[in-house]
């Protein structure tokens, strides 16, 4: 019995019980990472569910809004412009470059304003 105690109460098994213990925390971080991730992920979901259906309710109670007769056709003399696109456009790759064209042919007609008005 007392070689047992003296085996408990060295510093060599204070030691490993300590470093075994500090293995253990990152355990129980990676835990609380998981755990904190999926608790943001409910409430974000609950908050997108409640902004849905209120949408539809506000919706729901204008159906005029969905009647085609009540469009009016749109008019040539309204500040709506659309730049041509002479290619098609990649959406889905995350590039840029498919609106190359379009951003230059904005800041030319930008730094052309600003000289007009200089």
């Amino acid at each position: 019995m007392k070689q047992v105690f003296k085996i408990f109460s060295g510093i060599r098994f204070k030691l490993v019980f300590l470093s075994s213990f500090l293995l253990v925390i990152p355990y129980l971080g990676y835990q609380y990472i998981l755990e904190m991730e999926g608790y943001l992920q409910r409430g974000q979901e609950q908050t997108v569910l409640g902004t849905a259906q209120a949408l539809a309710t506000a919706l729901n109670e204008r159906p005029e809004l969905f009647d085609e007769g009540s469009y009016s056709p749109t008019r040539r003399t309204e500040d709506l412009y659309v730049y041509p696109i002479f290619y098609p456009l990649e959406l889905d790759d995350g590039s840029l470059l498919d609106w190359r064209d379009i951003s230059n042919t904005k800041w030319n007609m930008i730094s052309e304003t600003i000289c007009v008005l200089c």
